[in-house]
């Protein structure tokens, strides 16, 4: 006989398959059962699959034309009576008390119930008694990780002598319990060893631990003192009652006055134990059912004592805490795969210890956004394979130099990344760091290169911007997708000093606020006010160099110099400089792009503002 789920619902019934005159499975009663043969790719009879929402117990082989895949259909109904439906076409379902019901037919029936599938007998019957004698302990069932009081749980010698326990056999419980608590805290077999010591400590016929599994009670452990697991199932008379007290209860011979009123889950069973299995907010997910039988060999007798009742608690808290256990260690491996994603592996780890760093808030953080250039030319040169490949590669290799300098990554925005400095972990120096990481990314261009120059048939260029300044920062996804980032006008213009980089034609560009935290290692040189797409106010642009050739200081001042006529209005000499700069340096994208302007003002009356060179797109 097979113990699968028992259904908390609003019945408590018993659904019995005989073969042969003999019982062939068991199980509590779901609320709706489809009863049948087996069908292409279904386990061997008597075995229940899910398909659908629905549950399919298979009584018979896919040979055995007696039985239709769907003959039987079980729906319990509100007043607790079976609707018995016959959706085979071509069989119908006979009957121990009634005429058969014939294909398509239906009709609600009270407990019990007995009608026959070919050679198969099927009983549904009652598991309640409402007479049932249970006894509580007095003590409520602490739960995992709960602090002792030391008033209330002490026990004394006198308790145990009155229970017969002398001392050796007190010591043995405690080395076992040690031993188990030691599994729940390191291995994950843990139900099944407090399961078999609970079940050989007490000399129980047998022990079983089960789970609240959506709205079902499941079997996930079971022993066996005897040669042959004892045939059981699990009373729900008893697991409502534990489920409503949240505590221990027993059941033992002397409480029933009249054995003829014994429940169906009781016929074997002489005594009982059940103890709950709580969660830290002392909700019921599950229980530890134990119990001896009429023909229990057990030198202890039939009678489960109270101090057996307790230690048999003691252990279902031992599974508790080991769920307890669980449980935290898949919510910080969940919480760190999640971070991780954005994080490095150091900071994730933090984070998993001090979560309310990610709360939003207000932070002085250095925002980067890096592009890709010529993505399009790419796709449409290699195709949409290697094209996929290629920007893995290049997105993997930019987000290592993100994460080695402590960086956080934001997100990947189309053929581009988002990158953060000075959050959620405060740093003075995220200016600096988010630069590094610029020029890490921009080093790391000639290895992509060697790997792709060929097939791309060109050099993979990126354009990156950075900005600095305060901005809220926190979840900036939602419930279902977490992404930890930066919300506000510091994102915004970080964003479109990334796009001007196009315009300027080059590689990295700051903005002034950026530019001011940086110490003297790195090279920069301002390039004029711009005004970008949807920024009311005009922002200094700085482009930023870490190791620039022999003349580029000197071809820098020079710029600086015909940045100040430009501004003067004194095109002619700015135009000068620039065309010497563009001599000596041909590919200098902003002296290029300065000379243009310098000409255009002076073949035209410049407007006023002329010295803001408003960009044309974003």
């Amino acid at each position: 006989m097979s113990v699968l789920k028992t259904e908390i619902g609003p019945i408590a019934a018993i659904l019995t398959v005989y073969d042969k005159q003999q019982v062939a499975f068991s199980i509590p009663l779901p609320r709706q059962i489809v009863i049948g043969r087996q069908d292409l790719g279904d386990p061997e009879p008597f075995r229940i699959v899910n398909k659908g929402n629905v549950k399919h117990l298979i009584v018979a082989r896919s040979d055995e034309n007696s039985v239709s895949r769907r003959h039987v259909q079980l729906t319990v109904r509100p007043d607790n009576r079976i609707r018995v439906a016959n959706c085979s076409t071509v069989c119908p379902v006979d009957f121990d008390s009634r005429e058969s019901l014939n294909c398509g037919e239906s009709c609600e029936l009270a407990l019990p119930i007995l009608f026959y599938l070919g050679e198969r007998a099927v009983r549904v019957e009652s598991d309640v008694d409402e007479e049932l004698p249970l006894d509580v302990l007095a003590h409520p069932t602490m739960l995992p990780g709960q602090s002792l009081d030391p008033e209330s749980t002490r026990i004394g010698l006198v308790d145990v002598d009155e229970e017969n326990l002398d001392s050796k056999r007190l010591l043995h419980w405690l080395r076992v319990t040690a031993n188990v608590f030691q599994t729940v805290a390191s291995s994950p077999n843990f139900i099944e060893e407090a399961v078999r010591a609970a079940c050989a400590m007490i000399r129980l016929d047998f022990t079983a631990a089960l789970l609240v599994n959506d709205d079902h009670w499941e079997v996930v452990a079971e022993y066996s003192t005897q040669a042959k697991l004892v045939q059981w199932r699990p009373s729900q008379t008893v697991l409502n009652r534990l489920r409503e007290e949240c505590r221990t209860v027993r059941h033992d011979p002397s409480m029933f006055s009249d054995h003829s009123q014994t429940p169906a889950s009781m016929e074997d069973i002489r005594s009982l134990v059940a103890a709950p299995i709580l969660d830290r907010q002392g909700q019921v997910i599950g229980a530890m059912y134990g119990g001896r039988g009429a023909g229990s060999n057990q030198s202890t007798g039939i009678e489960i004592r109270e101090a057996e009742a307790a230690y048999f608690e003691l252990l279902a808290g031992g599974i508790a805490a080991g769920l307890a256990r669980v449980q935290q260690e898949k919510a910080a491996m969940a919480a760190r795969v999640r971070f991780e994603q954005f994080f490095t592996p150091e900071l994730a780890k933090e984070l998993e210890a001090n979560p309310d760093l990610l709360l939003g808030r207000e932070a002085d953080v250095s925002i980067l956004f890096c592009d890709i250039r010529g993505f399009s030319r790419v796709s449409n040169r290699i195709g949409p394979q290697r094209t996929m490949e290629w920007i893995n590669d290049v997105m993997g290799t930019l987000s290592e130099c993100v994460a080695e300098h402590d960086g956080v990554l934001v997100d990947y925005i189309g053929d581009g990344l988002m990158a953060m400095w000075g959050a959620p972990t405060e740093s003075p120096d995220h200016p600096l760091l988010a630069c590094r990481a610029a020029f890490a990314m921009i080093d790391k261009l000639a290895g992509i290169d060697l790997r792709w120059e060929t097939e791309l048939g060109s050099s993979t260029a990126v354009g990156i911007g950075i900005n600095s300044g305060m901005s809220y920062v926190g979840n900036t996804g939602s419930h279902l997708k977490f992404k930890y980032g930066p919300l506000g006008n510091t994102v915004n213009l970080a964003s479109r000093v990334q796009n001007a980089t196009k315009h300027l034609k080059t590689t990295l560009l700051v903005t002034e606020e950026t530019a001011s935290r940086l110490n003297e290692e790195l090279y920069n040189r301002a390039l004029g006010p711009v005004q970008v797409i949807d920024i009311e106010e005009p922002v200094e642009l700085y482009e930023m160099v870490r190791d620039p050739s022999e003349g580029w200081p000197g071809m820098a001042r020079d710029y600086e110099t015909a940045l100040k006529h430009f501004r003067e209005s004194n095109f002619r000499e700015a135009s000068r400089l620039l065309s010497n700069n563009l001599a000596n340096f041909p590919n200098d994208g902003p002296s290029l792009c300065l000379l243009a302007r310098t000409v255009n003002a002076m073949a035209s009356k410049p407007e006023p503002s002329h010295p803001v060179w408003i960009l044309p797109s974003k």
